[in-house]
């Protein structure tokens, strides 16, 4: 849905670039389908299991549709979780066998212009309804970012925010469906800072140096080796 619109918007900006022989009629009928849609979305967040205060979505393919849900819902808030893209093409390449060179600069590719996609939507809505937090900001200083977080979504602070895992199967529970269950359900642990210079090959290094130009933009060194980034923690 959120594809659809975005289509209409990209024909719409077409149609009044020209003289449009389609005319209002057309554009009244896309405002329209707007709260349609936001009905329809509303009705399947009803229908779920579930009745809460808040309702979270972890699916980084939303990032794309930040200013689009911006206008579909007026009290959202958006968490754009950064980490170094080198690190997390380490993780992609430790999942599939048999990576080929042509294949990771594709990945590098992608990586890099989803990030710039991704953190110049979430800037575009401002900064009281998206933040930006960096996984090593996380991990190095994880009392005061998650106090940052909880404050940008005015959620009260608990210490047991601090020891998640161990609540996994009681007070905390997930899709069985979602990939990353064995990663969420560890407590937040620094040797993932690093790992990925340990597994890259120098010629992947080299790769991911060359097509990852964001590095420098989003604040990692692209000659470092380890994972830190130099912006300061909001």
């Amino acid at each position: 849905l959120l594809s659809v619109i975005q289509n209409w918007k990209h024909k719409q900006h077409m149609d009044l670039s020209r003289e449009s022989r389609i005319g209002s009629d057309e554009f009244k009928v896309r405002r329209e389908l707007q709260p349609a849609i936001r009905s329809y979305v509303s009705t399947l967040i009803d229908g779920w299991d579930r009745a809460a205060k808040r309702y979270c979505v972890k699916d980084p393919t939303l990032n794309y549709f930040i200013p689009d849900l911006s206008q579909l819902y007026s009290n959202y808030k958006f968490i754009l979780m950064v980490r170094d893209p080198r690190a997390s093409l380490n993780s992609l390449l430790n999942r599939i066998k048999h990576f080929e060179p042509r294949h990771l600069i594709l990945k590098a590719i992608e990586m890099n212009e989803t990030l710039v996609r991704s953190v110049r939507n979430c800037r575009a809505v401002g900064a009281n309804n998206c933040k930006v937090v960096f996984y090593e900001h996380l991990v190095l200083n994880k009392t005061r970012v998650l106090r940052s977080v909880l404050k940008f979504l005015d959620i009260e602070w608990h210490d047991a925010i601090l020891s998640h895992e161990k609540f996994f199967g009681t007070r905390v529970t997930i899709d069985q469906t979602e990939w990353s269950n064995d990663q969420i359900s560890k407590p937040i642990y620094n040797d993932s800072l690093s790992v990925w210079s340990r597994n890259l090959t120098s010629e992947q290094l080299v790769i991911l140096k060359k097509h990852l130009t964001c590095l420098t933009e989003l604040g990692y060194d692209p000659d470092s080796l380890t994972s830190f980034n130099t912006n300061p923690i909001d």
